[in-house]
């Protein structure tokens, strides 16, 4: 809206006015050059309101909190692949299963995945549910009487927050005869004590 008035003040974008009706408004500043005490007519700049500004950032606060709650928590902190004679690839971050992806193809791993709704959970709860699901699906080999039957974890990388602890998983696995090896991947030869 054009409003006209007497030049108060200006600077390069903005003229500063009085109106008859004795309000002070401000224009934008246009190619007549203002003079102050003089008539000048501009459009009105019309001042955000407050409320819109905070709830601006208020919006952008919440993208980003909501990026970085994503970000520090839904992210794999350690990886690991699990060998039920098809590979599995677990995510983990704050102990508790945050992806889960089939390795190297196998249709069996992918079936399992797929099947199997362990994101969030306890790493060694979860770690049993895919265990149960491949004794279920005959995916791991059946213990002979002579033999055990093994499961393979190979920790890729291991987190800074927690060690992974696979003491319950483990136990499980033992009593339904397979033993579970974990290689920390970190390609030192063990030293055996001596004699």
């Amino acid at each position: 809206m054009m409003i006209t008035g007497k030049v108060l003040n200006f600077d390069e974008d903005k003229v500063y006015l009085m109106t008859k009706e004795k309000q002070f408004i401000t224009v934008k500043r246009n190619k007549k050059t203002p003079i102050k005490d003089e008539s000048y007519t501009g459009e009105e700049i019309v001042p955000t309101p407050k409320v819109v500004v905070f709830l601006s950032v208020l919006i952008l606060v919440s993208i980003l909190g909501i990026y970085l709650i994503k970000f520090f928590f839904f992210r794999a902190d350690a990886s690991l692949v699990i060998s039920f004679n098809s590979n599995i690839k677990v995510g983990v971050n704050n102990n508790k299963i945050v992806e889960l992806t089939s390795v190297g193809g196998d249709s069996e791993s992918l079936e399992l995945v797929e099947h199997s709704s362990i994101k969030g959970t306890e790493i060694n709860d979860g770690l049993i549910i895919l265990f149960d699901e491949a004794l279920k699906e005959e995916l791991l080999d059946t213990y002979t009487g002579y033999d055990k039957g093994k499961v393979n974890v190979y920790i890729i990388s291991e987190g800074h927050k927690e060690p992974l602890n696979f003491t319950k998983f483990t136990d499980y696995a033992y009593g339904h005869n397979y033993d579970v090896i974990v290689n920390k991947n970190d390609n030192k030869i063990p030293v055996l004590p001596s004699e």
